[in-house]
């Protein structure tokens, strides 16, 4: 009898070991068994987990199986196209193709993302192609890919800091870049995670056809990449886009209809049409659904990876909730003294800011992170919810000499601007004071006059110019700004000479977008901007998609011109 009972012990034994090498064998948490499971530093995200730092959960949410409709202004108007080379934040190709690598700001790093590895000794890059990488048509990735791709983009001249590359090639896998021995490891990890990286053998042949000029056909550019998402259908009103693998944390589908206008975009959001929306730039001030509340959340990791020039930059991203956004963005940078505050949304937290200052009515929220941030810099609202940095300032201090002509039409320009909600104080100044203050760029805004121009036209038409600045509800404020200062002055010297005084006016001058039923930005531009390189600001977008690039474009070939 005791024979029988430690033999049935033993086979009850040897079941349960079987089953608990068979229970092992099974993949857990949505993960496959060539999958490596999240390290320490990126926790599995769970819908009652919502994360706060961007970089500590990519690539570690389940799948979801969502379609994410995301209503776009165009799809053709080459800005689509993997041509013109520069990674953008807004383009879908960017859930097509992928970058080389990406910085990593939270831990002051890079990581690759098309390469298989990196590293940085010095100047000089050395990569290593990944070769478990397929393009979407199963071609193999090859080291050829990322030379073709990084001659290409240097031949195109989409970075400066391409004029001065050299590839080495070390073996079939292995390949140095080198850049000068004085150039900022940033400069390149900047350079490098802008670039597509692009399947040589679809596009080497498009080169010989000489089919690579823009078009409006996406079936004459092939669009295979590597990314998340393959192209699946196209037409001229749509591009469809499905995931590539199962365990990627995105939606299994993306659908991207084309409207006509910001308005139809944003009905097509509010009447649950679609999810979030682009314009020529990346927006996303309303969301319609869960697909979109988490699908936006796996785009900013993607746009993430665009502006960040220095390791200094730090994302965070707060709460989302339907058809609302939550979120902020805070980028410090150690190279100079730009500073950029996004955020949007809902009033969830507006107490954290200044809880007299609001209604429950009022959209406001900022996360804890940049409401400290935002104190710490001066930050302060006034009674109308603006905000002003300087130490509280209510209103923006415009410094112009104490000359009767000028009075009536600034005075104009003071209740043009106030009525749209952007309070403007005038200071009237002497002539030594007025020097003073230009010369020390101690002004919010300066009505500069070192290129006299006393005609009462010349005149109104800068005080239009400040208007232009100030109203920044209007798409391509910058160009047009920049436009209508150069109509001023008749040949290029003082074209120059004019781009000189409106420099000097942005450099201290805060620019201020009111708070509405959408979403708020500020940014503020600081002298130091000036003291680094402005080629390294490749994108600031607002809310509404206005991107700044324009404007530091712009101050960066008065620079190079000359400019003092």
């Amino acid at each position: 009898m005791a024979k029988a009972t430690h033999k049935k012990t033993y086979s009850f034994l040897s079941l349960l070991l079987v089953l608990l090498m068979l229970a092992s064998c099974v993949p857990h948490d949505g993960l496959s068994e060539d999958t490596a499971a999240p390290g320490p530093d990126l926790p599995v995200w769970t819908k009652a987990e919502k994360p706060t730092e961007v970089w500590n959960v990519i690539g570690t949410r389940p799948p979801r199986d969502e379609t994410l409709i995301i209503a776009t202004d165009r799809l053709f108007d080459g800005w689509i196209s993997p041509l013109n080379g520069i990674f953008s934040q807004s383009s879908p190709l960017n859930l097509i193709y992928e970058p080389l690598l990406a910085a990593d700001p939270d831990r002051q790093s890079y990581i690759p993302v098309f390469a298989g590895s990196l590293r940085f000794d010095g100047s000089v890059l050395h990569i290593t192609a990944d070769d478990t990488k397929t393009w979407h048509d199963g071609t193999p990735v090859t080291l050829a890919d990322v030379i073709y791709s990084l001659e290409r983009w240097q031949r195109l001249q989409v970075d400066p800091l391409l004029e001065t590359m050299t590839l080495t090639v070390e073996d079939e896998s292995h390949l140095i870049v080198s850049f000068p021995e004085t150039t900022p490891t940033d400069r390149i990890v900047y350079t490098m995670s802008r670039l597509y990286m692009l399947p040589r053998h679809i596009f080497f042949s498009l080169e010989q056809q000489s089919a690579t000029a823009e078009t409006d056909n996406l079936a004459d550019l092939n669009l295979i990449g590597s990314g998340p998402y393959r192209l699946s259908a196209s037409d001229d009103f749509s591009v469809h886009l499905t995931r590539v693998r199962e365990t990627d944390p995105y939606p299994a589908h993306v659908e991207i209809p084309r409207y006509g206008d910001d308005a139809s975009r944003r009905r097509a959001v509010e009447t649950g049409q679609a999810d979030i929306w682009y314009g020529r730039f990346f927006k996303a001030d309303t969301i319609s659904s869960e697909a979109g509340e988490e699908a936006l959340y796996s785009l900013w990791l993607n746009s993430s990876r665009e502006s960040l020039q220095t390791p200094a930059v730090r994302w965070s991203l707060a709460r989302s909730y339907r058809r609302v956004v939550v979120a902020a963005r805070l980028e410090v940078t150690n190279k100079n003294s730009f500073i950029s505050y996004q955020y949007f949304g809902s009033n969830q937290a507006a107490a954290e800011l200044d809880q007299s200052r609001f209604s429950e009515s009022e959209p406001h929220y900022a996360t804890s992170e940049a409401a400290r941030a935002m104190r710490a810099a001066g930050m302060q609202s006034d009674s109308q919810g603006y905000y002003i940095l300087n130490a509280g300032k209510t209103a923006l201090e415009l410094v112009y000499p104490n000359r009767s002509l000028y009075k009536p039409l600034l005075e104009q320009f003071q209740s043009e601007v106030g009525a749209n909600g952007f309070p403007v104080k005038l200071v009237p100044v002497d002539e030594n004071e007025y020097l003073r203050r230009r010369q020390a760029l101690d002004f919010d805004l300066l009505f500069d006059v070192s290129v006299a121009d006393d005609r009462p036209a010349a005149i109104e038409a800068r005080v239009g110019d400040l208007i232009r600045l100030i109203d920044t509800r209007e798409e391509d404020t910058i160009v047009s700004l920049h436009e209508a200062s150069s109509k001023l002055y008749e040949n290029a010297e003082t074209v120059r000479e004019a781009k000189h005084d409106l420099a000097l006016a942005l450099q201290r001058s805060a620019v201020v977008l009111p708070l509405d039923s959408a979403s708020y930005a500020y940014l503020n531009l600081h002298r130091g901007v000036w003291g680094g390189d402005l080629s390294d600001f490749s994108s600031v977008t607002d809310p509404f998609g206005r991107d700044w690039r324009v404007l530091f474009e712009w101050l960066h070939r008065s620079q190079s011109q000359g400019v003092d």
